[in-house]
């Protein structure tokens, strides 16, 4: 058995019939070549270090945390303005329909209701800007811009309205 250039030829060669005419030139078996053999591996060994990337990795840079300060701040104004509001609705609500309005109601005039139109808008733009600051919080806690802030923003967000309804009902019926 002759060694082939590419390592051990691990087939025998092909037997030899008897009747099997023999072609002058041809080789007596296929050489096929093969891949070359490695010494084997025990379990024990493993597959060793991993190899080292081309290229140095880079650490992610540090994202600032100024977006979640900004929510915080923004769901906090909004929080604050929205009791503001809800406190001087209440009085003005119940300083134009009366202090029994709750339990004798017969409805507002138009004069009552622009009397009210003022502070219910203030109120609804402070509820408009109060979910903006807690989608930007939102936003911050997802990318990790500022995620303890953006975290208090979401949850100042769930309190501030509760609150304000909470003063809003105090003042009408308070």
């Amino acid at each position: 058995m002759t060694q082939s250039p590419y390592g051990n030829n691990a087939y025998p060669p092909a037997p030899q019939y008897p009747g099997a005419p023999q072609y002058p030139g041809a080789p007596s078996s296929p050489q096929v070549p093969t891949a070359p053999s490695y010494p084997p591996v025990s379990p024990a060994q493993g597959y060793g270090a991993p190899e080292m990337l081309a290229y140095p990795t880079v650490p992610p840079a540090k994202k600032s945390p100024l977006l979640g300060t900004i929510a915080l701040v923004i769901v906090a104004v909004a929080g604050i303005g929205a009791v503001v509001t809800a406190q001087n609705l209440g009085h003005q609500l119940v300083l134009t329909a009366g202090p029994d309005w709750a339990t004798n109601y017969t409805g507002l005039t138009d004069q009552q209701v622009s009397e009210l139109q003022s502070p219910f808008l203030i109120g609804f733009a402070f509820a408009v800007i109060g979910i903006v600051g807690w989608i930007i919080s939102i936003v911050a806690t997802a990318t990790k811009r500022g995620r303890p802030m953006g975290i208090a923003g979401l949850i100042l967000g769930i309190v501030a309205p509760i609150v304000a309804l909470m003063v809003l009902s105090s003042s009408v019926y308070g």
